[in-house]
């Protein structure tokens, strides 16, 4: 037996070492088959049994037209690792596995998918690091802001194509982590123009500035050629309220041969939601301050680039939008207006005040960039204002009423807000022809 098992070992190792080398063989073969296929660069084009020709003019336009505002392409929907990314970095062509600092890529698809008729609502489900002001009362709860790892917002950057976004003019003043702010309002540029937005969850004050403590939120916008997008979204919450509804629109063209178009437009209704536990007062649901605002936003934004050499390309963006909002404040109770007769005969249950926002953002932006002897270059310029039109309905005017005895309950004061930029103007006015305290 002992003899028998030294002349079966041989014959295993012979088998064992000629599978070994077979399999050898085999991956050495497919390795320099992959090896031959990746030498092959993205800009050449190669026929069967002739050398590859290179087309890196090409290439290069193609690099013009993506550089600052990369697109995710197909395989990279899902925000994957591979994606290239211009957030955070001053590298071209730099993708988001070797990004140094916390970066989050989110698509245009995976922002759909949430089923959010607005980005901030679709960013806050995406990204835990991202929050939104729960509050729904007052003038502040009637802009769309955002904020990152618990900052106040001004602590966060927004970016569009990396360029500086310019600030909302509606000041957040009630108590708490948002008060003070007037950062920029992410709803007002179209949820249909966004290609994919980049978020970089980390301090980045060193190469941004003091206002990019908190983060850096980068909007890429679509710069397809060709093709049109709709969709339409509506819903309602479990309770019944709520409602909305949205319709996204976006579309692209070619400029000749050297350049493109894309346009986008969103229209958005939001009804409101009432959330408030019954008044301590008087025991009842009629106190509505813990809500969402209602609103009605139109936006549209328009992106071009015309490449004007294979090294130099002129792009140029803008974005409009309205919106309508309205927000309740706290609950008068009816005994607020027994030294007012007047005003007890129109609201002998009390009243809610509401205030309101009529509000018109644009932004322009224009410039050119290129190559230049192995450096990227880039010369632009933006101006952006934001218009507010603060009002209040559905209120008392007790100083005027006390003096003339006159009531004026429906749009009693009016405050226009300017946003140039970093400067902000204020002016007020009121309905009446004598200043008065609004209740």
């Amino acid at each position: 037996m002992l003899l028998r098992s030294r002349s079966l070992l041989p014959s295993v190792a012979r088998k064992g070492i000629l599978s070994l080398i077979a399999t050898t063989c085999l991956m050495s073969c497919a390795g320099e088959a992959l090896a031959q296929t990746a030498a092959v660069e993205p800009g050449t084009v190669q026929k069967k049994n002739q050398p590859a020709v290179s087309a890196k003019p090409a290439a290069k336009t193609k690099a013009l037209r993506t550089r600052q505002s990369a697109p995710v392409t197909a395989g990279d929907t899902d925000g994957g690792s591979e994606a290239i990314v211009v957030t955070g970095t001053r590298e071209i062509g730099k993708k988001a596995r070797d990004a140094i600092a916390p970066l989050d890529i989110i698509s245009h698809k995976q922002l759909a998918a949430t089923g959010q008729g607005t980005l901030r609502d679709a960013l806050s489900l995406l990204l835990p690091s991202l929050t939104t002001p729960t509050a729904g009362f007052d003038a502040g709860a009637m802009t769309d802001t955002i904020s990152l790892r618990g900052l106040n917002p001004n602590e966060t950057l927004v970016l569009v194509d990396g360029k500086r976004r310019h600030n909302t003019a509606n000041i957040y003043s009630n108590p708490g982590p948002q008060q003070g702010s007037t950062a920029s309002d992410i709803d007002m540029i179209p949820m249909s123009a966004i290609d994919h937005v980049e978020v970089l969850r980390d301090g980045a004050s060193a190469q941004y500035g003091s206002d990019a403590v908190a983060g850096v939120v980068n909007i890429i916008l679509k710069k397809q050629a060709h093709g049109f997008h709709a969709q339409n979204i509506t819903g309602i919450t479990s309770e019944g309220d709520g409602f909305q509804q949205g319709v996204y629109l976006d579309g692209g063209a070619s400029l000749g041969s050297r350049g493109f178009v894309h346009v986008s437009g969103d229209f958005v209704h939001q009804d409101h939601t009432y959330r408030s536990a019954p008044d301590n007062r008087s025991g009842t649901y009629q106190n509505n301050i813990l809500s969402q605002p209602e609103q009605t936003r139109e936006s549209v934004a328009v992106n071009a680039g015309y490449d004007l050499t294979d090294t130099i390309q002129l792009y140029a963006m803008g974005t409009y939008a309205h919106r309508h909002a309205e927000s309740y404040q706290n609950y008068r109770l009816a005994s607020s207006l027994n030294a007012y007769p007047a005003y007890q005969a129109i609201y002998p249950w009390g009243y809610s005040p509401v205030e309101t926002l009529n509000e018109n953002d644009f932004e322009l932006k224009a410039g050119v960039k290129g190559d230049f002897r192995g450096w990227h270059w880039d010369v632009s310029s933006v101006y952006g204002r934001d218009y507010d039109d603060i009002g209040l309905i559905n209120s008392v005017n007790l100083s005027i009423n006390k003096a003339t005895g006159r009531t004026r309950h429906h749009s009693l004061c009016r405050a226009s807000i300017t946003s140039n930029g970093r400067m902000i103007s204020i002016s007020a006015a009121n309905s009446s022809s004598a200043a008065g305290r609004i209740a």
